[in-house]
């Protein structure tokens, strides 16, 4: 019998080859659970014990039949086991899952009194065959884990897949799967199940939940009624606004400044979900019907003493589930797109716009989309589920919705249908796992976790992380007199895991969990690194309370406020990774990079002029529309390295936005369209165009997202293209394309930029 260590990143298939290590380092902060995962070889009564506190699950494997994937999929020549649900170890030995090959789940609780900045976690595991050790080697942040949860979610327990006798046991068994939920950090969409309308029972959920630190949100519970619609003379469901109007008093009269129950609660109406163009008039009349409402509640309600109450009402959020459609802008409070929406720069720019007017954002996966996109199905890899937090960080999105967590049963034609949900891994059509986080009513008891909650679960803690290094720049800028910008000082770290929304990126999750780590730790101390790259040279800016050495060394410094800003300045295009004096981890700064020659810019049309202006290179576009290709070509240095992305720092000159569509050209001349970015009007930016081989970017085409369609395509045009031999980059230009309503704008475009810089990030050696 053997015990080997595995990372709390891969997902081991039954029988699939894995490193056979006995070590692993991780990183954690105070008050956090960290993980690994330990491969026991074949033995017989297999029992644990760790000399730290530490929870250890044994993972059961479900068979997989089909894989997820848009319909039709091919099945499998045989079942692929996949881990997923979790059981308790105490309750495997039990039921007699402790003989045979074992997979466990190990959570190392680390203290919020730990003094330590490092300590080893070693996990003895015996059976009658012997005995093995594995170690974990932990580092802790000098941070602690907040007690609140920030993550806000709306995660739906389905009532009507809970067994019971009576409405009571209903109620007692809906109660204890949310409060399973919140234990993992997924707060809820109903707070109770669907029918419940009694005003003392939702008002005494509401409460629990609004004091509860570890839900960030929840949804209120809305009635229908039926009416005829005037214009189709049809039967159709309705708001029933009295009952909304009774809640939305009830709620305003117990809340107090301390005791908000509006803070966390949002509105998600099912029957607007999703809504096709025929059934805007909906969204439009629950819009206005919940806009009216919360006005009336405010105008008839005291708040005077508790004007955070009726701000909460009143900024309440009305979540919809489609994306910015320009037919219903006024009328959708809380746009809720799923996750490759932010997969188009142009979406991103229409998203950015909307949300100056006051409009939020949430974002959703259900079936779709698929992996290498965030999502939650059983045969996905475990990135795939982990890392929707860190995006939604990246992307600065409120919220995220799941349209269920614990199925029972099978969904086919339109019906659902009673199944073993312990050897039935595609409850919902193309997709494994779909609506199924929580295991309930199996031979086992008691609720299961699953595999992909676990994983979530970490992301979800990781997200604290993003959200205490935004509260510390916040704090900071009374004392600087400046804003941080922490998205652009975690822009290395997203580089490294991502192409927008797209998961394609091979990296060491541990050593990026390091990077943004320190970067909390500094930034708890008042301590904020800025770094400028560039083709052939870096500017580094550290802000803090005192002068900091990097590499050693002091920079030039100036007064910034009441603290120093000291500047640093690195010749060269390696990767700069920079040792600050006030920790032990290096800091990644700026990737390695390939300079593009700027300043030898090649116009490819006659409605392009290019002018060399001292430290930029001006570009004047005459009038154009699409189908006129205005190309601009710019060489790049050879070095022999695979690109990462495409950077360009540049300034636009006339009012309107544009799109920069890239495109790779090889020693060969090969082409390939590496993707495409929105240039902002009236700005000096820097666009970054990330490089893959997975897909090629086809603008304004929902082929771009739906990347396993073109897998086979795609793959073909990689294998022939030399991402090592890159020559030059060719720019095309085209005018500021709509993706709403996938409208293109067929008018004239013209237009002024300077491009200041250019380089390739590339692969690391």
């Amino acid at each position: 019998m053997q015990a080997f260590i595995l990372p709390n990143t891969e997902k081991h298939v039954l029988g699939a080859a894995f490193d056979e290590r006995k070590e692993i380092s991780l990183v954690g902060a105070r008050g956090e659970r960290i993980a690994f995962q330990v491969f026991v070889t074949k033995a017989h009564n297999v029992h644990v014990h760790a000399d730290y506190d530490t929870e250890v699950f044994s993972e059961l494997y479900i068979p997989v039949t089909v894989p997820s994937g848009p319909c039709p999929q091919p099945e499998h020549e045989k079942p692929v086991y996949v881990p997923d649900p979790i059981l308790e170890f105490d309750r495997a030995v039990e039921a007699g899952e402790n003989n045979g090959e074992l997979l466990l789940w190990c959570f190392v609780d680390i203290s919020r009194d730990e003094t330590r900045r490092t300590f080893d976690v070693t996990l003895t595991v015996s059976a009658d065959e012997g005995r093995d050790e594995v170690t974990a080697h932990v580092t802790v942040f000098d941070f602690e884990l907040p007690k609140e949860n920030r993550n806000v979610t709306a995660f739906v327990t389905r009532g009507d897949m809970i067994d019971a006798k009576d409405e009571a046991e209903r109620l007692k068994k809906f109660d204890a799967l949310v409060d399973f939920g919140l234990q993992y950090g997924c707060s809820p969409s109903n707070i109770v199940p669907e029918g419940v309308f009694d005003l003392p029972t939702v008002l005494e959920r509401i409460e629990k939940y609004a004091r509860d630190p570890r839900c960030a949100s929840f949804s209120l519970p809305y009635r229908t009624t039926k009416k005829i619609d005037p214009v189709s003379e049809k039967e159709i469901e309705c708001l029933d606004t009295a009952y909304l109007c009774e809640l939305y008093t009830a709620m305003a009269n117990a809340s107090t400044n301390e005791c908000n129950l509006f803070r966390k609660a949002n509105m998600y109406v099912g029957f607007i979900d999703e809504p096709t163009p025929e059934n805007f008039f909906r969204v439009r009349r629950v819009y206005r019907e919940i806009h009216d409402l919360k006005r009336e509640i405010a105008k008839s309600c005291d708040f005077s003493h508790k004007r955070e109450v009726e701000a909460a009402l009143l900024t309440m959020d009305n979540i919809v589930t489609v994306f910015n459609k320009e037919p219903i802008y006024g009328e959708v409070d809380t746009w809720c797109p799923t996750y490759w929406a932010y997969h188009k720069p142009e979406y991103v720019y229409e998203e950015k716009k909307l949300r100056g007017l006051g409009k939020k954002n949430w974002w959703y996966g259900c079936c779709a989309p698929w992996t290498p996109f965030p999502n939650l199905h059983t045969d996905s890899p475990m990135g795939d589920s982990r890392f929707e937090s860190w995006l939604r960080y990246k992307f600065d999105v409120k919220g995220n919705l799941y349209w269920a967590t614990n199925l029972t049963q099978k969904h086919s034609d339109g019906k659902y249908f009673d199944c073993d949900i312990l050897n039935e891994a595609m409850l919902f059509p193309s997709a494994n796992g779909d609506g199924l986080l929580f295991y309930t009513d199996t031979k086992y008891g008691a609720p299961m976790p699953s595999l992909r909650l676990f994983s979530m679960y970490l992301g979800l803690q990781e997200y604290e992380y993003f959200v205490s290094a935004d509260d510390a720049a916040r704090c900071a800028i009374p004392f600087y007199g400046k804003a941080f910008d922490m998205r652009a000082m975690f822009k290395p770290v997203f580089d490294r895991m991502a192409v927008g929304t797209t998961l394609v990126r091979k990296f060491d999750a541990e050593y990026l969990r390091a990077q943004i780590g320190k970067r909390v730790e500094l930034a708890e101390k008042n301590i904020f690194v800025e770094c400028d790259a560039h083709g052939t040279h870096s500017i580094v800016r550290v802000y803090s309370p005192k002068g900091v050495k990097i590499n050693g060394r002091k920079g030039e410094e100036s007064v910034c406020g009441r603290g120093v800003c000291s500047v640093f300045y690195f010749d060269g295009s390696d990767m700069l990774e920079a040792d600050i004096s006030v920790g032990e981890e290096k800091l990644l700064l700026a990737e390695k990079r390939t300079p593009i020659s700027v300043e030898k810019a090649v116009s490819q049309s006659e409605k392009i002029s290019v002018c060399a202006l001292c430290d930029k290179t001006v570009v004047h576009v005459e009038p154009f529309v699409n189908e006129e290709k205005i190309a601009l070509y710019v060489p790049v240095v050879k070095d022999g390295a695979v690109p990462r992305t495409v950077e360009l720092d540049i300034e636009t000159l006339s009012g309107d936005a544009f799109i920069l569509n890239t495109v790779l050209i090889d020693c060969n001349g090969n082409r390939y369209h590496a993707g495409y970015a929105v240039a902002e009007e009236n700005r000096r930016q820097r666009i970054s165009i990330g490089v893959t081989d997975v897909a090629q970017n086809r603008l304004n085409s929902i082929e771009d997202v739906e990347i396993i369609k073109r897998k086979e395509e795609n793959g073909k045009i990689s294998e022939n293209f030399r991402f090592d031999r890159i020559v030059g980059v060719e720019i095309l230009l085209q005018n500021n394309i709509k993706l709403l309503d996938d409208n293109r704008e067929r008018r004239l475009s013209q237009y002024d930029f300077a491009v200041y810089d250019g380089y390739l990030t590339v692969e690391e050696d």
